[in-house]
């Protein structure tokens, strides 16, 4: 059987988005009223959380200086990005003055950064 090795677009990129997706989509649908939406997106975060984890335990590319500074710089801009869009957030749940879950939100700003983090990993590969 043929050795399988991760790239490094694989091991940040991609399953950063899917793992930053599949919380969003809990967050979205594990309130719903529909008890197959919650399973279905409860199961999606489990498979998603084990690809996560088998990231760090198959074997990958060596990371370079270039893969390194990408990373790097693909978590300050999703950092920032996600601090901007909490403050967007706040401003605008103090100016209509609702009241959100704080779990639902914690998952869907989970999910946003880190799916923000495989996205600009990914753009600063193809440069």
């Amino acid at each position: 059987m043929k050795n399988f090795r991760l790239t490094l677009k694989q091991k940040y990129g991609y399953a950063n988005i899917f793992f930053g997706a599949s919380f969003v989509l809990m967050a979205l649908f594990i309130k719903s009223g529909n008890i197959y939406l919650s399973m279905s997106s409860t199961l999606l975060n489990l498979v998603a959380v084990l690809g996560l984890l088998l990231t760090f335990f198959l074997k990958s590319d060596i990371d370079d200086e270039r893969a390194l500074d990408n990373l790097h710089r693909a978590a300050y801009r999703s950092l920032m990005l996600t601090l901007s869009l909490i403050s967007a957030l706040l401003f605008i749940m103090v100016l209509i003055n609702i009241t959100v879950d704080t779990d639902t939100i914690l998952r869907i700003i989970l999910g946003i950064s880190l799916t923000l983090y495989g996205y600009f990993f990914l753009q600063f590969e193809r440069e």
